[in-house]
């Protein structure tokens, strides 16, 4: 996630002196809109658990998928 909260290059090295072309495209990571919890849960694949009831995002490194992590009790957000 820190390619999104960091300044990085062409290739997506972030460098250590701040100096990259590009981003960064978040200041900070919202909130789940559902949980108003911004936390990160990393995952390695696209996650099969269950998502928590208080959780904010669910991260695969592997991947760079990003979804939510919260399941409100009717719908598991991040099957959508």
């Amino acid at each position: 996630m820190t390619s999104l909260t960091q300044k990085s290059n062409k290739d997506g090295s972030i460098p250590t002196d701040g100096s990259g072309e590009f981003g960064p495209y978040l200041v900070e990571l919202p909130d789940n809109p559902f949980t108003t919890s911004a936390a990160v849960r990393a995952v390695t694949a696209t996650p099969t658990a269950a998502p928590t009831k208080n959780g904010g995002w669910a991260y695969s490194s592997g991947t760079g998928q990003i979804w939510l992590d919260s399941d409100t009790g009717t719908n598991a957000e991040w099957a959508w």
